[in-house]
């Protein structure tokens, strides 16, 4: 059976010092993808790669390898997206735990703010690492703990939504690529998400290796 290797690549939608569109352009060109799957909704394509009125670090990158390569990309993200209103309230949620004077609001500001410096300095090696995934978890558990400070129920109704919304955006992007690889085999392809999604997305791989019959041979940068 042909082997058919897709390198998972965690990057940022917003250039950062390193971490920018021609960096990532770079590492397409090391590893030459004939494929590249990225955190798009189907129902943006359009926007970001054909009219291409909007844009951002991965689509950038893309388009670019795309002009150079005519190779393939293929988004693979939910098409349910919440309207802008529930993305400013999960903002606003942030800003709460950034805003507490106690132990978790200084965790979250002094995290977040050495999160983006390691993204800015170090660029992808850093997002693509077990440093980053340590950030996010710490972060996290300063957003988790701040909300047990807070006692909001509203707060807390919107962080479980995003949540959910979070898991099954994740499920949703490897069916669609298990899905393709089936139907249409390659051999080598690219996967790029956000790397908020590292950690959940390499442990839902390991699971869907032990109950899919296609084999996908995994790889890191």
């Amino acid at each position: 059976m042909k082997t058919l290797v897709i390198y998972l690549i965690c990057t940022r939608h917003e250039n950062l010092g390193s971490c920018n569109s021609r960096e990532l352009y770079n590492i397409f060109e090391r590893i030459k993808p004939e494929v590249i799957f990225d955190e798009t909704p189907p129902s943006y394509f359009d926007i970001y790669y054909v009219d291409k009125k909007r844009s951002n670090l991965e689509s950038t990158a893309i388009n670019l390898y795309k002009q150079e390569y005519g190779i393939l990309n293929i988004p693979v993200d939910s098409d349910e997206v919440p309207d802008q209103s529930f993305f400013d309230e999960f903002q606003k949620l942030h800003l709460r735990i950034e805003r507490l004077s106690d132990k978790d609001g200084f965790n979250y500001r002094n995290l977040t703010d050495r999160n983006i410096e390691n993204s800015a300095i170090h660029g992808f090696q850093y997002l693509n690492s077990d440093s980053a995934n340590y950030f996010y978890n710490e972060i996290k558990l300063a957003i988790e703990s701040g909300l047990k400070t807070l006692d909001n129920e509203n707060l807390d109704s919107i962080y479980k939504n995003w949540q959910q919304l979070t898991n099954k955006r994740e499920d949703t992007m490897l069916k669609n690529i298990y899905e393709y690889s089936e139907k249409y085999p390659f051999d080598c392809a690219i996967f790029t998400v956000g790397t908020a999604h590292r950690e959940s997305i390499i442990e839902k791989i390991n699971i869907i290796r032990r109950t899919q019959d296609i084999q996908l041979d995994w790889r890191n940068i």
